[in-house]
């Protein structure tokens, strides 16, 4: 989702069975699109509370919808960015993906809600020993229905940084060495198209959702 009067960004993977998950997703990034509004005349702590009220509203709605027939264990992942000024808000549950692009370097900006990523901050597991982990694919956390709390943050940003947000169909396949070479001079456009491609090149197991966008550059997105 693309809101870029407001600020907001977001994507979400359904889970629970194609038509269930993808209502999932749809029913989270709408929620947001509905509350979107409010977001303009709001300063970053205000903005901080809005996120957390519409992941709320929006899981609401996911178990308001999960008890008719053919959607039980829908739930979506969600990760969702709201720039206010020079911060950024985040709101974020489960594997999909916030990215920092900061002079030639990246950072990983959320945590995994998974069980491979809960044993590697454990120190149960090795990130190498999560990538063939029969579980890397089950979420400890998700927009289910269930009390499970996103995290939200908020993140300074600087003129020139660029904003990541895709789901893990597009950074499972992307390693990290392969990011830090090609984003040494910069992050660009060309460069996030390039991405894509070796994305589907390397035969996504699903669809994928990927926005790059330049939060304090008039939101130039790709």
């Amino acid at each position: 989702m693309l809101m870029p009067e407001a600020g907001l960004f977001a994507v979400a993977d359904g889970m629970g069975g194609h038509n269930a998950g993808e209502l999932a997703s749809a029913l989270a990034v709408e929620t947001l699109r509905q509350e979107a509004s409010a977001l303009k005349k709001l300063t970053a702590a205000p903005a901080a509370a809005w996120m957390k009220a519409a992941i709320r509203e929006a899981n609401h709605r996911i178990f308001e919808s999960s008890g008719q027939k053919g959607r039980a264990g829908m739930g979506t992942t969600l990760t969702a960015c709201a720039v206010s000024g020079e911060q950024a808000v985040f709101g974020h549950i489960g594997d999909s993906r916030a990215y920092l692009f900061r002079e030639g370097d990246f950072i990983q900006l959320t945590n995994d809600h998974s069980v491979v990523a809960d044993l590697v901050r454990a120190g149960e597991l090795t990130p190498e020993e999560a990538l063939r982990h029969p579980s890397r694919n089950v979420l400890s956390r998700a927009l289910d229905g269930g009390p499970a709390e996103p995290d939200c943050f908020t993140a300074d940003i600087c003129a020139g940084d660029a904003l990541l947000l895709c789901t893990d169909g597009f950074s499972n396949l992307l390693a990290a060495a392969e990011i830090n070479r090609d984003v040494r001079n910069g992050v660009t456009a060309a460069i996030f198209a390039a991405w894509k491609n070796i994305v589907i090149e390397r035969g996504a197991p699903d669809n994928f959702t990927a926005v790059l966008f330049f939060p304090r550059g008039r939101w130039k997105l790709t």
